[in-house]
């Protein structure tokens, strides 16, 4: 299946799950959000609970600050991994006969319909999960 077609499917489908109404945020996190009283005053206290849990058990966040270092954590990780995703491509070109089969379009195909297959996966793992549509 081609990835312009993947993307257009997954388009349609959380295209049809908002409607006119909605806004993009309970569109895209499907629980209705809490409404929040306009107001002047600081806010110290957040409104919710904490909805991530870590593997050992403990929920995130007790501040902003935790939730910025956790985001800036993981922007660490990703860019680490890209190196190694690099590295490993750069490794790839030494088994290579000639420049000319260096880039293989078809290859290139293959690592994107996989990296949209993970994704579809995991997005219906968290449909599954949150009941989506509920």
């Amino acid at each position: 299946m081609k990835s312009s077609t993947i993307f257009a499917a997954i388009l349609m489908a959380f295209s049809s799950q908002a409607t006119p109404t909605s806004d993009f945020a309970s569109s895209c996190y499907n629980i209705p959000l809490p409404t929040l009283t306009p107001s002047t005053a600081n806010r110290t206290i957040p409104w919710g609970s904490p909805s991530f849990t870590f593997p050992n058990g403990t929920t995130c966040c007790s501040s902003l600050t935790q939730v910025r270092s956790g985001i800036d954590e993981v922007d660490s990780q990703l860019l680490a991994l890209l190196a190694q995703r690099a590295a490993y491509v750069r490794e790839a070109t030494r088994f290579k006969a000639t420049l000319d089969t260096v880039d293989v379009p078809a290859r290139d195909e293959q690592v994107v319909e996989n990296a949209v297959a993970s994704m579809l996966n995991l997005i219906f793992v968290v449909i599954t999960m949150r009941g989506f549509g509920n």
